[in-house]
């Protein structure tokens, strides 16, 4: 299943990414602006939006992209009927989580588990026993995923620690000798 692939990939910043982020960011506040305006434009947008919560080559678009469904959202809350509330709180709880278990970033991770906690407080008790405990569950392999990465890391800095700092120290041996030397 490719939505359970995680891929570590260096982020790309190019002016060409830089201007999408920048383009999500803006598309955000234009949301807030319109409010009840912007409601027969949700189905389009979602389309998009969905797309970019999993786009690999540029975290910042991924973010600027989580933040867009709590915002729709509060404007569905505000202006909508609470069966559509309920109806896009799930959607967005299942997209977020899906990126969110394909996510490799660990600050993205934090962005969208904030956004994760917006959408909950504005859906308002939409999910039921079940769905709160499989949505917990799925927090918690997340969090043992992002573990065991610190973990690696940590054993790999430790490995390379062990590495260089002899090298580190002959080589500093060595400099002294040839500093009597003279």
């Amino acid at each position: 299943d490719p939505s359970e692939v995680k891929i570590k990939m260096e982020t790309i910043k190019t002016s060409s990414t830089e201007e999408m982020a920048s383009s999500i960011e803006t598309l955000n506040k234009i949301i807030e602006s319109l409010g009840d305006l912007f409601l027969p434009y949700i189905e389009r947008t979602n389309k998009e939006i969905f797309n970019y919560l999993v786009y690999i080559k540029n975290e910042d678009i991924r973010q600027f992209s989580s933040d867009t469904l709590p915002i729709i959202l509060s404007i569905i809350r505000k202006y909508s009927t609470p069966e559509a509330l309920v109806f896009y709180s799930k959607l967005y709880t299942t997209e977020l989580m899906q990126a969110i278990q394909c996510e490799f970033d660990n600050e993205t991770l934090g962005y969208f588990l904030e956004n994760l906690k917006e959408i909950i407080q504005t859906g308002n008790g939409f999910l039921i026993k079940d769905e709160v405990n499989s949505l917990f569950q799925r927090i918690l392999t997340v969090f043992d995923d992002v573990e065991q990465r610190r973990i690696k890391l940590m054993e790999k800095k430790g490995s390379l620690e062990e590495r260089i700092v002899p090298k580190a120290r002959k080589s500093k041996e060595n400099d002294e000798d040839e500093d009597s030397e003279d």
